[in-house]
């Protein structure tokens, strides 16, 4: 009826696959809805039009194979969030909106916690293991973004202990345990403004002030240091090698 009276037809609402399919039956040419994406802010909308990810997104959610546009897209944001150049060809399709959905909340709605959660729905998706691992070790990094940082730790341990025996194991226990010791700092530096009324001026100061033995080795190299209102951190870079 619609056609018949020359309307432009936008049906709202799609949710689910069968929503997609019955509609592209019927002819209907613009099909939005929560299948595809949720509501994103104004920069992220932006972005997604320029580089044609709406596309990406209406064949992610079909399941169909990515266009060259929309898989130089999803290229992007693979290498963007893991660091990982290879991208797996060999995955279903069925974790990669969880991919981008959770890139989508981290990098566009600075909510690294939101994010770490749709990752964590699709690594059980992935076939290959090295692509599970990759994955996992960005759940991890990520929830240490955006958690308190003895939650951060309890799930990150949990995560290990999901895991199989092994060197990755080993790595998030490694990542787990190193953020055990920055909660650990983090008590003694409020315990150190309650006893001299004002912020620790370095890491070292909790251990002179007696408040710890010794400051803890960070395993991965990184260290800990304080961020400009006291409150000891990770470090995101390693410090220069002295020997270089």
């Amino acid at each position: 009826m619609a056609r018949s009276l020359d309307l432009h037809v936008i049906t709202d609402g799609i949710e689910t696959r069968e929503h997609l399919q019955f509609l592209q039956q019927a002819g209907c040419p613009k099909l939005p809805g929560h299948l595809f994406s949720q509501l994103l802010p104004p920069d992220a909308m932006q972005i997604l039009r320029r580089d044609g990810s709406i596309s990406l997104l209406s064949k992610l959610a079909a399941c169909r194979p990515l266009g060259p546009l929309a898989a130089k897209y999803a290229k992007m944001i693979w290498i963007s969030a893991t660091g990982v150049r290879h991208v797996p060809i060999h995955c279903h399709f069925d974790w990669y909106p969880l991919f981008h959905y959770g890139f989508l909340f981290y990098h566009f709605h600075r909510d690294p916690a939101t994010g770490a959660k749709h990752l964590l729905e699709a690594v059980p998706r992935v076939n290959n293991v090295q692509d599970q691992w990759a994955l996992q070790n960005l759940v991890a990094i990520w929830i240490e973004k955006g958690y308190q940082t003895g939650d951060a730790a309890a799930m990150v341990e949990a995560m290990a202990a999901d895991s199989p025996a092994g060197n990755f194991r080993n790595y998030l226990q490694v990542r787990a345990r190193r953020l055990r010791d920055l909660e650990q700092l983090q008590n003694a530096a409020g315990a150190y403004r309650e006893r001299f009324g004002r912020r620790p001026e370095r890491v070292d100061d909790l251990v002179t002030a007696g408040l710890l033995r010794e400051i803890p080795k960070d395993q991965l190299g990184y260290g800990f240091g304080l961020d400009a209102s006291g409150v000891p951190v990770l470090n995101a870079n390693r410090p220069p090698d002295p020997a270089r």
